[in-house]
């Protein structure tokens, strides 16, 4: 999560240049980076791990409905 669009922005061009689709949205006063959406939530968990080892930080998997 961030505080700035600046920053949002530029993490979800980061995620892009990775091969995922960024959707970005606010919560609670900050702007969160979703990466893509995944069929299964093994796909999610290796995409988590992709981002981690491609771009650092923590990512994790979320379920949305």
């Amino acid at each position: 999560a961030v505080r700035t669009q600046a920053v949002a922005t530029t993490e979800s061009a980061r995620i892009k240049r990775a091969g995922y689709t960024p959707v970005t949205f606010r919560e609670g006063g900050f702007l969160k980076i979703r990466a893509g959406a995944f069929p299964t939530q093994a796909k999610a968990a290796a995409a988590a791990a992709d981002l981690a080892r491609t771009l650092g930080g923590r990512p994790f998997v979320v379920r949305v409905p």
